[in-house]
């Protein structure tokens, strides 16, 4: 019989997750570690493309004319804002 406040199971102690918990964690140990020294010598450590950006981010200010495309030809939504009344642009499209 046991003693009061012990308990048998008979299942063998799990090693393997923190095993892998403890290599994972030593590896964002060094790449964290990797950036400091990167700072250290005045690099710049944070790689645009490496952080979430998939083409990576378009240099600022941008230039003017940067639209894919218009939706309207400028002549006629020119026309239909003359057409406009009472700021109801939707109608004037419509009848356009």
């Amino acid at each position: 019989m046991m003693p009061s406040g012990q308990f048998s199971l008979n299942q063998p102690e799990v090693q393997a997750p923190i095993e892998e918990d403890e290599a994972l964690k030593a590896l964002e140990n060094a790449r964290a570690l990797e950036k400091l020294n990167m700072i250290a010598y005045g690099l710049q450590p944070y790689d645009v493309e490496e952080e979430g950006h998939k083409y990576g981010t378009p240099e600022l200010p941008l230039e003017d004319g940067t639209h894919l495309k218009h939706r309207y030809n400028p002549v006629i939504a020119l026309f239909t804002r003359l057409m406009m009344r009472d700021g109801k642009l939707g109608k004037a499209q419509r009848v356009s």
